[in-house]
Order: structure tokens, then C-alpha cells, then sequence
């Protein structure tokens, strides 16, 4: 009850909000640039030409090409479609200018991959406005917080003073 009274009046104003918003919004708010791809692993260089040409002309049939022939389960199971985020994978700066829905061969760490862009999303930031209660949560529980350390240390330093807390849950 102490607690609470004392951290009563705690508020965090409007430009607290924003410059924390500001201080942290590529750390906190950042949604990474995503996509969702076609991708089809093969190790050599003459069946994937073979299958890329087909597929270039026939991009429809990418399904059924990677559960026919891919040797990566992922790929087989899934016909090929694999997520990525600009975070998780040196493969994402190989796609993230080709055209959505073309086939491309490339060639990566001595595989042949043949990947088709699905969807592509830029990276953004979630707004303000979505994020303005979560941000007031956070300050408002480090000041209560910080109000209430200054006070038992105010407390301690003026009296000589032991606080003994009931600890919560001890079981018994």
C-alpha cells in the first residue's frame, strides 16, 4: 500500500512517449523487409538449366517440379515456398530486386538454386500510434519503479532503517 501511494502520481507525458518512440524505433518498431519465395535446390548445372527452362515458360508448374524432383525434404514438402526476412539469410539480398513471379537461376555456394519470388515486403515501422500504449506501459513502469527505489533510499540514508518485504509465494 506504501508503494502504491507513493508512486500515486507517476505519469508519462506525451513528448516522453515520442522521444523514446524515436530512440528506439530501429531497434523496437522495425518490421524487417520479408518475403515469400519459390525455391528449388539442385546440384547440378545441366538439370538445373533443364528445369529452369521450363519453368521460366511454365512458372505454374513450380509445385509440381519441386515435389518431383527437389532432394531438400523442405522443398519437396512444401513445393518449393520458403520465408525469408532481411535478418535471417544471406540468400535475401540475392532476391530482393528480381521480379515477382519470374524464375531466376542462381548460382550459390556450389548448388544451382531456381527461385521465384512470390511476394515481397519493404521493411517499415510500426507507427507511433500502434505502439503508443505499449511505449506508456514500459515508461510509466520504469518511473513507478525509479520513484520507488529514490523513496527506500531517500528512506535508508535519513533513518537507520531495515525494510523487510513478505515475500510473495514462499509455499509452506
Amino acid at each position: 500500500e506504501l508503494r502504491n501511494e507513493i508512486i500515486k502520481d507517476v505519469s508519462v507525458s506525451d513528448d516522453e512517449i515520442k522521444n523514446y518512440y524515436q530512440e528506439n524505433r530501429e531497434k523496437l518498431f522495425k518490421i524487417p523487409a520479408n518475403a515469400k519465395i519459390r525455391k528449388l535446390t539442385l546440384d547440378d548445372e545441366k538439370t538445373a538449366k533443364k528445369i529452369y527452362n521450363i519453368l521460366k515458360n511454365n512458372p505454374q508448374k513450380f509445385d509440381s517440379i519441386a515435389k518431383t524432383v527437389a532432394k531438400d525434404q523442405e522443398e519437396k514438402q512444401f513445393g518449393g515456398f520458403v520465408y525469408l526476412t532481411e535478418n535471417d539469410t544471406s540468400l535475401f539480398n540475392e532476391i530482393k530486386n528480381l521480379k515477382i513471379g519470374k524464375p531466376t537461376l542462381i548460382k550459390k555456394d556450389d548448388k544451382w538454386l531456381i527461385i521465384s519470388v512470390q511476394e515481397f515486403n519493404p521493411s517499415k515501422y510500426r507507427n507511433l500510434d500502434e505502439v503508443r500504449e505499449q511505449i506508456n506501459n514500459v515508461l510509466l513502469h520504469n518511473k513507478r519503479n525509479e520513484k520507488w527505489e529514490n523513496f527506500k533510499k531517500d528512506l535508508k540514508s535519513k533513518v537507520s532503517v531495515e525494510i523487510l518485504l513478505k515475500e510473495e509465494n514462499q509455499g509452506g
